[in-house]
């Protein structure tokens, strides 16, 4: 549930009542204590600074997200995606192995590009040996069932990455088939897949340019110079990957039909906010081997440090958009086919209520010369009310009947009038 910007009311006089006026106002105003009456100000200047960081975007921003329980939802997606990392890790580099063996530059950069969105992953000190990464192989029936199940995790990341981004929309559930909602993850989970090796061959690409126009200006490639280009291609790269994923969770996995401005910007903040992360990356890591109890596994408690504030971030740029949306009167929620036809069901079962009622009216005050023609409208209305009834009992999944709220006992026969 969004949360809509409070309007810009002024304090009002000390002696005002309106609603403008806080309880703690009105005590103080009512109060006959001069001590007490000297805090008339302060508590009105304290009013107000309220007032203004309630209508600040990014209050409501972070007001919406814990209303969605973001927190919680952060910590579930950050559990998951531990789980679901290695899975994908293992499913990536045994499938392209071999490719990549051939292709020791791209490799590389491919490890760069996952250390430093992952730091403490893999590479020299991590949890995983690069060396062991190429060594992976999933080969007859034994390895094929261990790749779908490995594949299987790492795409149920995605379905909890969707329902909580959708909370923080405020929005139901997914409403597609299940099979279908797996089959569309998997198909996202190879499209991230490919982006990366993208962006890894991009850095390569991008390297070796900047290296060669160096060497034209007699730049070695070695210098302050080279490392510092390299370094930037390396940060444009991480943003770029970032801006592209987040907003393909929110619009594409998510199916939320987000404006193309408010998604860039919602996204464009998610992503360097992930870039900066990434600085912090040592320190998040040596903070969670610091406590001798969790020295055992500290990578481990480290990695869900990181995932929960990868998720966390995740969640509150999916808020930003949200407000972003809900400030400009955008209409997020499209009903499906299902929910079309229950809403027209509900729509007419409220008409014939309303001609069930006028019809009843009329019968009563008919005179004796037009109750005839009163009775049949009021025979037709009932018809149709109790066929609206019937159709939106049948819809229902309890089967039950919506309890008449159009009729009331008259004392005559039938419902609302003799029939």
């Amino acid at each position: 549930m969004t949360v809509p910007a409070p309007r810009d009311e002024s304090v009002p006089p000390a002696a005002s009542n309106g609603p403008g006026v806080t309880p703690l106002e009105r005590a103080i105003e009512q109060s006959d204590n001069a001590l007490v009456k000297r805090l008339d100000r302060p508590v009105k200047q304290a009013t107000r600074v309220t007032r203004w960081v309630q209508r600040q975007k990014l209050y409501r921003v972070v007001t919406n997200y814990n209303l969605n329980d973001g927190n919680l939802l952060a910590s579930g997606m950050s559990f998951q995606s531990l789980f679901a990392v290695f899975a994908a890790l293992v499913v990536v580099f045994s499938v392209a192995g071999i490719w990549l063996t051939s292709n020791a530059a791209i490799y590389s950069a491919l490890v760069d590009i996952i250390d430093r969105a992952i730091p403490g992953l893999i590479g020299p000190g991590g949890l995983i040996n690069t060396d062991d990464l190429l060594g992976l192989g999933l080969y007859g029936w034994t390895g094929t069932v261990a790749l779908v199940g490995l594949l299987w995790t790492a795409i149920s990341w995605l379905a909890y990455t969707r329902q909580a981004i959708r909370s923080v929309f405020s929005l139901p559930r997914d409403s597609r088939p299940y099979l279908l909602q797996k089959v569309v993850d998997l198909g996202l989970a190879l499209v991230f897949g490919l982006m990366l090796f993208a962006s890894a061959v991009f850095s390569v690409l991008s390297t070796q340019a900047v290296t060669w126009v160096l060497f034209l200006f007699g730049i070695d490639s070695n210098s302050g110079a080279s490392t510092v280009a390299a370094g930037a291609i390396g940060l444009l790269v991480a943003v770029m990957v970032n801006l592209v994923t987040i907003g393909s969770m929110y619009r594409i996995l998510s199916r939320i039909p987000i404006p193309w401005r408010d998604l860039a910007g919602g996204a464009l903040i998610g992503s360097v906010a992930l870039s900066a992360l990434s600085v912090f990356s040592g320190w998040v890591i040596q903070a969670a081997s610091r406590n001798p109890l969790l020295a055992t596994f500290a990578v481990f408690i480290g990695l869900l440090i990181w995932f929960n504030a990868i998720c966390r971030i995740i969640l509150l740029a999916a808020s930003w958009i949200a407000v972003s949306v809900e400030d400009r009167g955008v209409q997020l929620h499209r009903m499906s086919r299902a929910e079309r036809l229950d809403a027209e069901r509900r729509a007419r079962l409220v008409v014939a209520e309303a001609e069930l009622r006028d019809a009843r009216d009329e019968y009563e005050n008919a005179s004796w010369m037009s109750r005839p023609l009163s009775r049949r409208r009021l025979r037709q209305a009932h018809r149709e009310w109790q066929a609206a009834r019937e159709a939106l009992a049948e819809a229902s999944p309890t089967g039950a009947m919506p309890a008449p709220t159009a009729t009331r006992p008259t004392g005559r026969t039938g419902v609302g009038g003799p029939l």
